[in-house]
């Protein structure tokens, strides 16, 4: 149990019904830009049950680590491109925003991102 109440589970599946209602209503409504940009119903669970962009939002939600794509990388050890792939996606999932400083995109965390990103953090922790 976390803060919430509830388990990290129920807590996931509660988003996705929601970016799915959302994406159900917008079909219903004939379409548009909005429909476009909503991630892909299955999206989040492609996403976030893959070691990856768990390790990715956890670094990016971690103070000590300087927030931008080749450092992250680095520290989860993935691939440059894959990293980038990856934050592109938690952008449209409105998990990360992103801003140029100079050449470097520096990411924070949106209060959703960081609302996952605590939960898997803790989830990691009650496994050890």
């Amino acid at each position: 149990m976390f803060t919430s109440g509830k388990p990290i589970y129920q807590l996931f599946v509660d988003f996705t019904n929601q970016v799915k209602g959302k994406r159900n209503s917008c079909l219903k409504k004939g379409g548009g830009d909005f429909c476009k940009m909503q991630p892909d119903e299955t999206e989040h669970e492609n996403i976030f049950l893959k070691e990856k962009p768990c390790k990715i939002l956890i670094e990016v939600n971690n103070p000590q680590t300087d927030n931008y794509p080749s450092e992250i990388a680095k520290a989860t050890g993935c691939t440059y491109s894959h990293t980038v792939r990856l934050i592109q996606r938690m952008e449209k999932m409105d998990l990360i925003t992103s801003e140029k400083e100079g050449r470097r995109k520096m990411l924070e965390l949106t209060d959703k991102g960081r609302k996952i990103a605590k939960s898997l953090s803790e989830t990691i922790e009650g496994l050890r």
